[in-house]
């Protein structure tokens, strides 16, 4: 008999979308994601189901006004603006809980703006993948402008995330060390090179 594929063990916030929507109402914020404080969710989100639609087009309109600044040279400009755009597919993509057709899509333009970002940015971003427990673990090193060996500083995914140059604080940011921002295991894009039959949520 096959093997059966491994499923998601499924979470009891599964089945409190009404605890979403209220969150989302009365704070415009999402009850798994911090923000800089305030609402950071666009006035038209009224309810947790209508964020990645909502941030998508926005995420859209940034990406097409850096295609914009790119083209007429403003090199530095679209850089900023592809990695604004990247970090806005990302809210899109995180609000949906089913590794479903929707959540691929956002996934990709995530990745196609960052890596836009990636060649313009001020110093060298390299993916890496480190083997860990049986599975890959894939994160992202930020190198020296000069590739000049320099003390690396191994980063939490969520924690450090904005204070690490290019993957969460100003874009074009010189660092004094290298860094190195690494996932959970079976996140990221490890998380979609899945099973495309795999139904589990998120």
């Amino acid at each position: 008999m096959a093997e059966q594929p491994r499923r998601r063990t499924p979470l009891r916030r599964d089945d409190q979308q009404w605890i979403f929507d209220y969150l989302v109402k009365e704070t415009g914020a999402v009850y798994h994601w911090w923000g800089d404080g305030g609402r950071d969710l666009p006035k038209s989100v009224r309810t947790h189901a209508m964020i990645s639609k909502h941030m998508a087009k926005q995420a859209q309109g940034i990406e097409a006004l850096a295609s914009v600044e790119s083209e007429a040279g403003h090199e530095t400009t679209a850089a900023g603006l592809w990695f604004h755009a990247a970090k806005t597919y990302m809210r899109a993509q995180h609000a949906v809980l089913e590794l479903n057709d929707e959540k691929r899509f956002l996934y990709a333009a995530l990745r196609r703006c960052y890596d836009e970002y990636r060649k313009r940015a001020a110093h060298p971003i390299e993916r890496i993948e480190v083997e860990w427990n049986g599975t890959r673990v894939g994160g992202w090193l930020h190198l020296m402008p000069d590739r000049k060996k320099a003390p690396l500083l191994r980063a939490r995914e969520r924690r450090d995330r904005r204070d690490l140059p290019g993957a969460g604080g100003q874009p074009g940011a010189r660092a004094r060390d290298a860094r190195l921002l690494l996932r959970r295991p079976g996140t990221g894009q490890r998380q979609h090179e899945r099973d495309p039959s795999h139904p589990g949520r998120l």
